[in-house]
């Protein structure tokens, strides 16, 4: 433990965060994320894919499983959102 904290570092410390651009139209661009881990459903659901819009910070949560395909997950975003907003940037 001492022998540490006499070391230096050879990695150079992170710059200052940036805050992302803000998009100018809604749906220009989104947020996706998968909740995994949650209890089984009726219909054999256990997880929810988010997808949000940046902008707008409108939401589709659209139910799915913990196995899903990364196929799987795009023919969801295609029915779920794009067929209704249209194709990100």
């Amino acid at each position: 433990v001492q022998c540490a904290r006499g070391k230096s570092s050879h990695l150079k410390s992170g710059g200052l965060l940036q805050p992302l651009p803000i998009p100018s139209l809604p749906w220009e661009e989104i947020s996706i994320n998968l909740i995994v881990g949650l209890p089984v459903t009726e219909d054999g659901w256990d997880a929810i894919l988010t997808i949000v819009c940046r902008l707008t910070k409108m939401a589709h949560f659209i139910p799915t499983t913990q196995t899903a395909s990364a196929e799987d997950i795009a023919r969801l975003i295609l029915r779920e959102v794009i067929r209704l907003h249209g194709v990100p940037k």
